[in-house]
């Protein structure tokens, strides 16, 4: 068992090769579906999402197959099941999200810093004062003077919104 530095990349050579060989082949997909987008199919059909839902474990497997292993399976087998037109410009349904090249490159930074900006303390890690300036200009862009909202944490999505609140109304109680 290799050492990790929390949920995200390991620190054995060996994760690192895996990370090496995986990446390539993700950003190349990526990017050729990117210059696809304006023709993706907005849903991919039936046949396809159970062609891909065929192809998912039954249950948790007593090793993991690997990076190289893992991403393949994801591109070959999953991805065609996607719905890979919606972030594409025919598509009318509900807005999930969007993504510039630099916030594709950005988040691939977040994710192997896998910084954590709820408990540094002050000095240890710019990563709080990049998440504070990040939801200073959101204020901004939503006409919201910043010094009306003083509690300013970013979180993942809905879910984990939705555990934060819960968490500081307890603590609000309790307090």
């Amino acid at each position: 068992m290799s050492e990790t530095q929390g949920p995200g990349f390991h620190a054995s050579s060996e994760a690192t090769r895996g990370l090496a060989a995986s990446l390539p082949a993700a950003v190349a997909h990526a990017l050729a579906r990117e210059g696809q987008i304006h023709a993706a199919a907005t849903v991919p059909g039936a046949p396809a999402v159970a062609a891909a839902a065929a192809t998912l474990a039954a249950n948790l497997p007593a090793r993991g197959w690997g990076s190289p292993a893992a991403t393949a399976h994801l591109l070959r087998d999953v991805a065609p099941g996607l719905s890979a037109g919606q972030a594409g410009p025919r598509y009318f349904g509900f807005v999930t999200g969007g993504v510039t090249p630099a916030a594709a490159a950005a988040d691939l930074l977040a994710t192997s810093y896998d910084a954590n900006v709820q408990a540094p303390r002050a000095g240890e890690s710019v990563a709080v004062a990049v998440e504070a300036r990040a939801a200073e200009m959101v204020l901004q862009l939503a006409g919201v003077e910043p010094g009306c909202f003083r509690g300013r944490s970013l979180t993942t999505g809905a879910t984990a919104s939705n555990v934060l609140g819960i968490a500081c109304g307890r603590e609000w109680v309790v307090a």
